[in-house]
């Protein structure tokens, strides 16, 4: 059976409070290098990151180690967005945002596709956009 995981997927895990320790290191040094596009967030009681930052901070760690980091299963969040106490979307840099538009317009001869998204239409590159 093949398996497929986006390095920019959340994925949700209860944290020992050894692991609490690595995550708070691994999410300083993110924020030292690259100015804080880190995505550590907290929510009741698990931790998300993205996959491929949970790789960087956790990849390491052998088996045994790692049963001492976290607890239980690795939660594949799917596309779902984190809200706000108002209940608005958190968007963060590097975020992949889905939503539906319609395809209004082609131009094979330069590869752009014309998209409608709500009132608003753009051009795009046809390597931009996702069929579904």
């Amino acid at each position: 059976m093949e398996f497929r995981v986006d390095l920019n997927q959340s994925v949700k895990f209860r944290v020992t409070w050894k692991g609490v320790r690595v995550l708070s290191k691994y999410h300083t040094e993110i924020w030292e290098k690259v100015n804080g596009i880190g995505n550590l967030t907290f929510t009741d009681g698990y931790a998300t990151l993205k996959m491929g930052e949970f790789i960087q901070a956790f990849g390491s760690y052998t088996p045994e180690e790692m049963e001492e980091l976290i607890c239980g299963e690795l939660i594949f969040l799917d596309n779902e967005v984190t809200l706000n106490e108002n209940g608005e979307p958190i968007y963060h840099v590097g975020d992949l945002v889905l939503t539906k538009a319609m395809v209004t317009e082609v131009d094979d001869d330069i590869g752009d596709v014309k998209i409608k998204v709500g009132l608003t239409e753009m051009w795009l590159r046809e390597s931009q956009v996702v069929r579904k």
